[in-house]
C-alpha cells in the first residue's frame, strides 16, 4: 500500500526538515548532511522521530528510532545475505530480523495512542523493508 496524499507530503517535508536541522538547530550544529546507504546516521533518524512525533515520552522515542536503527541493519543484513548466499550471512540476516521485529512489537504496543497519520507513517515508513 502506497502513503497516502498527506502523509506522503508530510514524510516529505520531514526529509526537507533534517539538512535543516542538522546545519542550523542540532546541538553542536552545523553537521554537515550526507546521507548514505552504507553509514547509519542516528542524528537523521532522532531528528525524522523529533519531526514526526512531536511531544513523545522518552521510552516510545526511544523505541521509534530503535526501530529506524534496526530497519537499517535489517535492510543491510539481507542485501549481505543476498549477495553472499552463504550460511552465515543468512543467519546474520534471522539475527537481524528478530531484532527488528522486536523493536516493531514494542512501538506497536503504544500504536493505539497516535494519530491515523502516524500509524500510517509507521506502517510504511518504519515497518517495511524499502528496496
Amino acid at each position: 500500500m502506497a502513503l497516502s496524499e498527506l502523509a506522503a507530503k508530510v514524510w516529505q517535508l520531514s526529509e526537507d526538515y533534517i539538512p535543516l536541522a542538522m546545519a542550523h538547530l542540532s546541538l553542536g550544529a552545523p553537521y554537515e548532511d550526507k546521507p548514505a546507504e552504507n553509514r547509519l546516521d542516528t542524528r537523521r533518524e532522532t531528528l525524522r522521530v523529533q519531526y514526526l512525533f512531536p511531544g513523545i515520552a522518552k521510552p516510545g522515542f526511544d523505541a521509534l528510532v530503535r526501530v529506524r536503527t534496526e530497519q537499517w541493519w535489517c535492510k543491510g543484513a539481507l542485501g549481505f545475505e543476498h549477495n553472499l548466499k552463504t550460511v552465515a550471512a543468512s543467519v546474520g540476516a534471522e539475527h537481524r530480523e528478530a531484532f527488528y521485529e522486536e523493536a516493531k512489537t514494542v512501538v506497536r504496543g503504544f500504536m493505539g495512542g497516535l494519530s491515523a497519520l502516524q500509524r500510517e507513517l509507521l506502517e510504511e515508513k518504519f515497518f517495511k523493508i524499502e528496496e
